[in-house]
């Protein structure tokens, strides 16, 4: 054989190596949890309870992410979400909550974020169902009123958003503090 043949075999050998090794990387199994994976930014935050007056247009409404707009504190951008798979069977849902809190002595009230990590395991066998989730209890501060407790919504998840349920008390129009749950919906970027 000639040194052209050998080098052109070796060069053949070589891209069919080349892309073995290419389709092998390419066809890598993907977990069902890594399509869960991702940047989330708020959808909408609806609230359960009375009609909720927070931003002082004297217009009350159960539509939160319109009520907090002119609230002090809040920023929409700065409401999101990152989930993380942390093992074959575990997300964690990483989040910044945005919560009405209102001083009881006062009755004026301000956005405060939570930064929340909420824990999802899941089971492969059961169709990829979320199995179990942790509850989030956040820190109250001394005087104010906030949420008390974050959910994920099981029934409520996709790949492509999600929704946390946070229990909270927010203000009528007397200023009256009604507890509900402040539903906020994640959708992916």
């Amino acid at each position: 054989m000639s040194a052209e043949n050998i080098l052109f075999l070796k060069l053949i050998t070589y891209i069919a190596i080349s892309l073995c090794l290419l389709l092998a990387a390419c066809t890598k199994e993907e977990s069902a949890l890594d399509k869960y994976v991702g940047s989330y930014s708020i959808d909408e935050i609806f609230w359960s309870g009375s009609f909720a007056y927070l931003n002082g247009d004297g217009i009350g409404s159960k539509y939160l992410l319109k009520e907090f707009q002119g609230c002090p504190g809040f920023v929409q951008d700065w409401v999101k979400g990152r989930v993380k798979k942390i093992d074959k069977s575990t997300l964690c849902y990483t989040l910044a909550i945005p919560v009405f809190v209102t001083d009881t002595d006062t009755g004026k009230g301000e956005v405060k974020y939570y930064g929340a990590q909420i824990r999802a395991d899941w089971d492969d066998s059961n169709g990829g169902e979320i199995v179990s989730s942790e509850s989030f209890y956040p820190a109250k501060l001394e005087g104010m009123v906030g949420a008390t407790r974050m959910v994920l919504l099981k029934s409520d998840l996709t790949p492509n958003s999600f929704t946390i349920l946070v229990d909270c008390s927010l203000p009528d129009d007397n200023k009256n503090l009604n507890e509900g749950v402040m539903y906020l919906t994640f959708k992916k970027k």
